[in-house]
């Protein structure tokens, strides 16, 4: 980690956010757009390796001129707002996301069982009508509203027995969990989608018959519920 720099301690509070969010970053661009002076990008790239890459930080308005980063040959302070652009990361829900999640989750050191192999394992479950190459058309889980991104199972071994148990992660960027769902941290009373309702309702349903259906915008927050999970359902078989 570079010597902390001359910057204002807004910034680096910002920077150390416990759960930094869409908010956060909003914050930081604020703060950057008010600082006198050149702006250490490299030392604010690095602390901002910390936070989760599933994150979005989009590129303020005011960083861009009609929809393309800043020339050069502006005034200085938009040479210095051109300069941030690298902090900015682009996050959409797509199969790279998808499969930082698949990768994290199969991998993480919480989800190991005590010979050292994972007790999780997931897999995309794509949803939807697709175009084939014939030109056909095919309807992806269909009669499953509500499917979730991700499919999984989860191995619960006590002694000599084991149980495998059917697990869902519905993938969501930051600020889009719907109302409704279990991990919701709003309250907004908007309407949902068809496709949210179909999710929330799949998310009761699952819930009810002691299954697991999870809403999450953090990899890690994801790891966490499904910890939970494997640990209640020991706490009923044992």
């Amino acid at each position: 980690m570079p010597t902390t720099p001359n910057l204002p301690p807004r910034i680096l509070d910002i920077l150390s956010a416990p759960r930094p969010d869409l908010t956060t970053w909003r914050q930081l661009c604020r703060a950057l757009d008010e600082m006198p002076g050149d702006v250490d990008v490299a030392f604010i790239a690095e602390r901002l390796k910390a936070w989760p890459r599933e994150l979005p930080r989009p590129a303020p308005k005011g960083w861009l001129a009609k929809g393309k980063p800043l020339d050069f040959s502006v005034e200085a302070m938009h040479e210095q707002r051109h300069r941030c652009l690298p902090l900015c990361l682009h996050v959409v829900e797509n199969e790279a996301l998808y499969n930082h999640y698949i990768t994290t989750i199969s991998s993480h050191p919480r989800l190991r069982s005590d010979d050292g192999m994972p007790i999780v394992s997931m897999w995309r479950q794509p949803r939807g009508v697709v175009t084939l190459q014939g030109g056909g058309q095919m309807t992806l889980g269909a009669g499953q509203p509500g499917l979730a991104d991700l499919g999984g199972v989860m191995t619960v071994a006590w002694g000599r027995d084991a149980l495998n148990l059917y697990v869902e992660v519905e993938v969501k960027t930051d600020s889009n969990i719907p109302p409704g769902a279990v991990e919701y941290r709003g309250t907004s009373k908007r309407a949902l989608t068809d496709t949210e309702r179909d999710q929330v309702a799949r998310q009761q349903a699952q819930l009810r018959r002691g299954g697991l259906y999870i809403f999450a915008e953090r990899v890690e927050e994801a790891v966490g519920a499904l910890c939970r999970y494997h640990d209640d359902v020991m706490s009923r078989l044992l």
